[in-house]
């Protein structure tokens, strides 16, 4: 931390301290004027958050949590005699005969307050920083009704079932059959982990600078799993598409790609969400196919034409294959050879050698509306399929190489295809110092993080899968 800062800190908690407010309060109020600076809150206290209501830092924060060493930050608050004080705490709050005063006890107080800001900003910090490439695919949609274990019913997802009927003079307006597809999704779950800090080693994990590493860590750890569960249901490894029609008494459980699928009135069918397109054949090909494909999906009640083929205009694809994007995004023109009949010039030596060629702009470059490359995706395709960590997912084993089953690529609608179904956002909670926990244990500070999320398979309608072979 910067003089400056040092400085500017030090009044501001001096002007709080004289506020005559009870202990508490001015506690609250310290820690806000750190929050406010590293954008964890606005000047009127309140959370920044995205649209989605996750926590999010502000753009126009003027500190990083980096900038105020806890150390420091105690020294400003406490005092000098901070490295006494601070393990003392508990014994504070305990004892009425201590030779420390009253006014050490609400600096103290300031300071925990202060510190649990300042790890709420890190666990912030971490989730934004990391390097997880898949978090923000799907967009999150957060339930209605609270069915912690499944058992909602999600209309109006896939499309409508038939066009609106004809009705005459008088007549009253026919029904809309908002149950005539319906999707269940499944079961939360909770993610999260915390960091204590014992009193023993308060004063090295204090002035170690560990507490908001930890605290990056987790903050990073929650992105990490937000990222394996968005793999999970983009490789196919999580199956969780149920799917109820008008007269189904329950939804059916679907595979994402290439399950048997109703097709129509009484009839099912193959999904064709899963063909064989390698991106080594010549770009023409490759697009063709996938539009090719997409043209033959059916509605699953009516029977009729799904226009999917200009909706999936998302580009997915491994970093091994890297190219591929860079072509699609820059690719202007493409030549294309050809053998034009006669009058044009003829074979040489009966081969088939392109003897015509045209030159015309790339009529795929504004096909797709995002490409991109993901490491992590390359990573799940290459990983083992067999996996001793059991927060991770195994991978799918497929062979790494420039012709290797690791290069399939997917075009989806993430916004169609699957949402992130949250039941409470990244949450931060600092444990109570007197309770009889962290007392027990002697622990003078601990924080946790957690969320409840689930990622729901939405329309495999709206993904497509192109492997090698």
């Amino acid at each position: 931390m910067s003089r400056a800062v040092f400085e500017k800190l030090r009044a501001k908690y001096a002007q709080v301290a004289e506020s005559g407010k009870p202990v508490p309060a001015r506690a609250a109020d310290a820690a806000r004027v750190v929050k406010e600076a590293v954008g964890l809150v606005d000047k009127d206290g309140h959370y920044n958050t995205r649209e989605d209501g996750f926590p999010v830092l502000a753009k126009s924060r003027t500190h990083t949590t980096e900038q105020f060493k806890l150390d420091v930050v105690a020294e400003a608050v406490v005092g000098p005699d901070w490295r006494s004080l601070i393990p003392a705490h508990r014994r504070l709050s305990e004892e009425a005969a201590v030779p420390i005063g009253p006014s050490h006890f609400a600096n103290v107080s300031a300071w925990l307050a202060i510190a649990g800001g300042l790890v709420q900003g890190a666990i912030v910090e971490g989730y934004e920083t990391s390097d997880f490439d898949l978090t923000d695919l799907f967009p999150v949609r957060n339930p209605s009704l609270m069915f912690w274990n499944g058992g909602e019913r999600y209309t109006a997802i896939i499309g409508p079932s038939r066009p609106a009927p004809e009705f005459g003079i008088g007549q009253a307006h026919p029904d809309a059959r908002m149950d005539a597809m319906w999707i269940e999704p499944g079961p939360m779950k909770k993610y999260g982990h915390k960091i204590t800090v014992a009193k023993e080693t308060a004063i090295v994990d204090i002035s170690g600078g560990r507490i908001l590493a930890e605290a990056r860590e987790l903050g990073m750890g929650l992105r990490y799993r937000e990222n394996e569960l968005c793999l999970d249901v983009i490789t196919g490894q999580t199956n969780n598409f149920k799917l109820g029609l008008t007269n189904s008494s329950g939804a059916t459980g679907y595979n994402t790609y290439g399950a048997t699928v109703p097709t129509g009135p009484g009839t099912t069918g193959t999904l064709g969400n899963d063909i064989a397109n390698p991106v080594s054949s010549d770009p023409m090909t490759v697009f063709n196919t996938s539009q090719n494909a997409l043209l033959g999906y059916t509605h699953p009640v009516t029977g009729l034409p799904m226009p999917m083929a200009d909706r999936l205009s998302t580009l997915l694809i491994p970093s091994s294959i890297s190219w591929f994007a860079t072509y699609v995004n820059t690719a202007a023109q493409i030549t294309m050879g050809s053998q034009p009949a006669a009058p044009g010039p003829g074979t040489l030596g009966g081969g088939t050698f392109p003897t015509g060629w045209i030159t015309s702009n790339n009529p795929f470059a504004g096909l797709f509306k995002r490409v991109i490359t993901s490491q992590w995706l390359y990573y799940r395709h290459t990983a083992s399929t067999t996996q001793g960590d059991p927060d991770l997912s195994a991978g799918l084993g497929l062979t790494s190489g420039v012709s290797g089953t690791a290069n399939r690529w997917y075009r989806l609608d993430p916004e169609r295809f699957a949402c992130r179904r949250i039941a409470w956002d990244i949450t931060q909670t600092e444990f109570d110092p007197r309770s009889f926990t962290m007392a027990d244990q002697n622990i003078v500070f601990g924080a946790a993080a957690d969320m409840a999320m689930q990622v729901q398979v939405l329309n495999p309608w709206a993904i497509q899968r192109n492997k090698v072979s």
